[in-house]
């Protein structure tokens, strides 16, 4: 591995306002991988599975490019739910029943975006995010796929919550020198 930072900041922003999406533009090709690393909160609370959920588009591509599989457990229940997405116009990173609810707690997110410059191969995501929502501990992993070999340029992550992403909410992306 070289010597120096794996980790590379390449851009970040704290909301001072509700906002409903945010987008990291004019991404440099100087890496392997990117990493985005969010706390979010959702200005509605989301007390059914499928609402305040949390998407990401390459480039402001809209087509029906993208797929992802879902998985998340709860301490309240010993089952695992799952879910999977395909031919949709944007990615699933996170649903909002386990990862982004309107209570007194920011939801922590990794998101790691393989090969993202390379021009020969499709890319592909790992989303995970956790979160207490009552008294329940809950654990989210998303899969997902981007059908383009295109590089990825920008990248624009959003919310369904109906008022958006709460103030206070932080978004930063690092390049990876050397995975």
């Amino acid at each position: 591995m070289a010597a120096g930072a794996t980790y590379v900041p390449l851009a970040s922003t704290t909301l001072s306002s509700d906002t409903g999406s945010v987008t990291f533009s004019s991404i440099s090709s100087s890496y392997t991988d990117l990493v985005i690393i969010m706390s979010v909160q959702g200005n509605t609370g989301g007390t059914a599975q499928g609402s305040n959920t949390n998407f990401l588009r390459f480039n402001g591509d809209t087509a029906s490019n993208y797929g992802a599989t879902r998985m998340y457990g709860a301490t309240s229940s010993s089952s695992v739910q799952y879910g999977m997405f395909s031919n949709a116009t944007s990615m699933h990173i996170g649903n909002g029943y386990e990862s982004l609810t309107a209570n007194t707690t920011f939801t922590p997110h990794i998101i790691n975006i393989f090969n993202y410059a390379n021009t020969a191969v499709n890319k592909s995501v790992i989303a995970r995010a956790n979160t207490t929502y009552s008294s329940d501990i809950r654990a989210a992993i998303n899969i997902g796929a981007w059908r383009s070999t295109s590089a990825v340029t920008s990248v624009t992550i959003y919310t369904d919550s109906t008022g958006g992403y709460r103030t206070g909410s932080t978004f930063a992306l690092y390049g990876i020198a050397a995975a």
